[in-house]
Order: C-alpha cells, then sequence, then structure tokens
C-alpha cells in the first residue's frame, strides 16, 4: 500500500435565473410566477403570497396560456424560492487524456535502454472526482484515477541463468490504480457567479507491472 497527495483544479459556473412567467387561466386570472417545470399534466411554480415564496402547480386543463421570461426586466430571487440552495452542495468532475510519469528511476535499471524505459513513461489516464460540499466553502468526497502505460522491444539480446546468449522480447505493461477520500476548498469570485475548486486527496495505490 502506496500513500498518494493527489491535487485536482477546475473551474465551475453558478447559474443565474432572471425574468419572470405569466400563467393565464381559463377563468382570466393572470399568475405571475417563475414556471420550474412542464408537463403533460400539469405546470409547476413558484409565486409569492404574503410575502413569501411557495411552491405549487396547476392543472394544464385549467390552464388558457403560458409564457416564459414574459416580464423581462423582472425576476424572483432565485435565493427566496423554497428549497433553493445559493451554492451547490455537489460537484461530479470527469476526466481522462495523455499524461506522462516524471518519477525518477535508478541509473543502473535496464541501463542503455533509455527509449524503452521513456515509451513507459508515456501513457493515458482517466479519473473522476465527487464532493460533497457542507458549506460555501469546505467540501469532502472521493477521488479515483487510472493510468496505462506499455513498451514492446523485439531481438533484444542476453544471457539466462546458465550464461548461454538468448534473444527474447522485451515487454512491459504497467497500469497503476488510485483511490481515495478528499478535501475540496471552494473559492467564489467577487460576483459569485464563478468558483475554482482545489482537490486534495490521500489514499491507496495499487500498482501492477505485467512483463
Amino acid at each position: 500500500m502506496r500513500l498518494l497527495l493527489f491535487f485536482v483544479f477546475g473551474f465551475v459556473s453558478i447559474p443565474l435565473a432572471r425574468s419572470q412567467d405569466l400563467i393565464v387561466t381559463k377563468t382570466n386570472d393572470s399568475i405571475h410566477c417563475k414556471i420550474t417545470k412542464v408537463k403533460s399534466d400539469h405546470i409547476y411554480f413558484v409565486f409569492k403570497k404574503n410575502d413569501r415564496y411557495e411552491n405549487t402547480l396547476i392543472d394544464r386543463a385549467e390552464v388558457l396560456s403560458y409564457k416564459q421570461g414574459f416580464f423581462g426586466n423582472k425576476e424572483i430571487p432565485k435565493d427566496s424560492i423554497p428549497g433553493y440552495e445559493k451554492y451547490p452542495r455537489r460537484l461530479l468532475s470527469l476526466g481522462g487524456g495523455l499524461s506522462y510519469d516524471p518519477g525518477r528511476r535508478n541509473p543502473a535499471f535496464l541501463s542503455g535502454f533509455d527509449d524503452y524505459l521513456r515509451d513507459l513513461r508515456s501513457g493515458y489516464t482517466f479519473g473522476g472526482d465527487y464532493s460533497y460540499f457542507l458549506n460555501k466553502t469546505w467540501g469532502v468526497g472521493i477521488t479515483a484515477n487510472f493510468f496505462k502505460t506499455n513498451a514492446n522491444l523485439e531481438d533484444v539480446s542476453g544471457t539466462d541463468d546458465i550464461g548461454n546468449t538468448v534473444i527474447s522480447t522485451l515487454s512491459n505493461e504497467i497500469r497503476v490504480f488510485y483511490v481515495g477520500p478528499s478535501m475540496a476548498l471552494r473559492f467564489m469570485n467577487k460576483t459569485q457567479r464563478n468558483a475554482f475548486i482545489w482537490n486534495t486527496s490521500i489514499g491507496y495505490i495499487d500498482y501492477q507491472d505485467t512483463y
């Protein structure tokens, strides 16, 4: 078992809802609201009642017409919507691509096979992070990452255990899997619309070298 300190950086954007919608009933009542969902049988919306915002729905059979974004210069504060959280609690990120292992190697290991060892440093990786934020800044989660590389060299000469010269193929396939708990830090910008995410993780590495 090995320990690894793993860092992940990222940017996220927090959407802002604008405008206000209009629903007109068949009894000619006008409802100024924010429509949250439209289905075949009901329209779900938020409206202001006695200085409070409430969630409700209306049967489509009672609706004459509706228009989203009808009042372009008005908006219901998103943080007034029941159940709304200003800062997202959950963050899932996935990534992958080409990668390079910058680690040092023993100079005595496979001396003269620098090109072969260089091929083993390059490979591909993919992984993901899941974070749950306890508040605006701090979160906890889990990080996982997989790295794979291989190299192959034909007609390599050497000696066997009794000193005979043999010609063989040199090959290696390396797989590295990492998983561990993580801690996330979220830094909001001045407009509170974007965030910089820093993930730090320490956990378990499984290393396999097939040759």
